[in-house]
Order: C-alpha cells, then sequence, then structure tokens
C-alpha cells in the first residue's frame, strides 16, 4: 500500500475532466496531462489514502473521480528563517521562474514597462535555481490564466526557504496561507524594502497552524494494520 500527495487541482465539469481550469485535451499548462491521471488511475487499488501539504489542492470531486472523499491535510512544515541575502546587489526588480504560457508571457511584457523583470525556465540544479532566485530583489507568482484560482504554496515556501519575499499577482483564494502571507504584499513596497517584507511573511508563515494529529493518527493506525 501508498499513499499520494496530491499537488494538482483535479475537478470534473460536466462530467470532464480537469486540471485547475484546463481540460485533458489543453496542452497549454502540461504537456504531458493524461499520462500523469492514467498513472494516477492505475494506482489507486493500491492507495491507502490521498493527502496534501497544507489547504490546497481542495480535491472537493475526489468521490466522483477515485471512489474516495478522504483526504489528510497535513501541516505546512517549519521553515527556519534565512538572513543572508544582500539583496542591493540583486540585478533585477522583480524575477518569476516557470512555464512561459500565453497569459504569463502577456503580464511579463506588462510588468517590463515599469520594472526590470527577470525570467527563468524550471531547472533541476539546486545551485542554479538558488543563483537565479538571488538574480532579483523579490519574487513574482503568475498564474496560469486569469481565471486560476488558487495560489502555490510551494513555490512560495522554496522562496521563504531561501530568504525571498514572494508576491503574488493572481487572484486570493481565501485560504489562510494567501490571507496571512500574500494578501497585504505589494510590488512597490517589497521592491523598495525586501527585507522588512520577508521578516514579516516567515513570521506569518511560520505561525500558521492549520491541522490537528489527524495525521500522525492515521499513520499509527496504518502501522498496525500492516502488521508494522
Amino acid at each position: 500500500k501508498i499513499c499520494v500527495i496530491m499537488t494538482e487541482h483535479l475537478s470534473l465539469k460536466d462530467n470532464e475532466l480537469y486540471y485547475g481550469t484546463f481540460s485533458l485535451t489543453d496542452r497549454d499548462y502540461i504537456s504531458n496531462i493524461d499520462q500523469r491521471i492514467f498513472s494516477l488511475l492505475s494506482l489507486s487499488e493500491n492507495i491507502m489514502a490521498y493527502f496534501t501539504l497544507g489547504e490546497l489542492p481542495l480535491l472537493n470531486d475526489l468521490q466522483a473521480i477515485l471512489l474516495t472523499n478522504e483526504v489528510y491535510r497535513i501541516n505546512y512544515p517549519k521553515i527556519k528563517p534565512c538572513y543572508n541575502v544582500d539583496y542591493t546587489k540583486a540585478t533585477y526588480d522583480i524575477g518569476f521562474t516557470g512555464n512561459i504560457i500565453s497569459y504569463r508571457e502577456e503580464v511579463i511584457r506588462t510588468l517590463r514597462e515599469k520594472y526590470k523583470v527577470f525570467v527563468s525556465k524550471i531547472v533541476f540544479s539546486e545551485e542554479e535555481r538558488l543563483k537565479n532566485t538571488r538574480k532579483s530583489r523579490a519574487i513574482i507568482s503568475i498564474p496560469q490564466n486569469e481565471s486560476w484560482e488558487w495560489i502555490s504554496p510551494m513555490r512560495f515556501m522554496y522562496n521563504l526557504e531561501v530568504g525571498m519575499p514572494s508576491i503574488h499577482l493572481g487572484k486570493g483564494d481565501n485560504t489562510t496561507f494567501y490571507n496571512k502571507v500574500l494578501s497585504w504584499v505589494s510590488i512597490e513596497d517589497t521592491i523598495e524594502n525586501p527585507k522588512k517584507v520577508y521578516d514579516r511573511q516567515i513570521k506569518a508563515y511560520n505561525d500558521l497552524n492549520l491541522y490537528s494529529s489527524r495525521f500522525t493518527s492515521f499513520l499509527n493506525v496504518w502501522n498496525i494494520t500492516e502488521g508494522n
């Protein structure tokens, strides 16, 4: 038996499966979207439980998709503050890392009319990723399209881990994470004083404590049922 940590926003609309706001026929966001779904479904008989890190994804349609509505929410892990960043050495005002799909390209074009923006693709070298992140005074998150409703907590968690303040440019999703860590942040204030914004964000994040010990209780029961 295995457990699966869910990271994508699976839902049903008119009996059609969606990843966020994208249908399985739309390759603009994730090119191997159908392969991912097939892999998940092929494992379903061996899955003991589904988990999320924090509040997202919501997975309200999981019962209809995978015949279960049991989702365990794990608290966001604590992050050790990083205070060794010299923001004055940054070459750019703001930076973005990710796939440059059409909507993001449009947003970046508009931002460049006012700010110096650094854009990098996703890299798998931690050293290169950190180097790219530190080229800017702050990091922005741009949703996949204008109607995208959710933040990407793991992006922000990485930024906090390496001492970078974060700015979310999409809709607010009314999660506790968004309300406490991101809702009050502006581009201007962050560029002007990145350390002040980072200090407030890392404290707000580490103060999050959303869930009880239900996850630990599940692991204890699993340990008994599996005879370990």
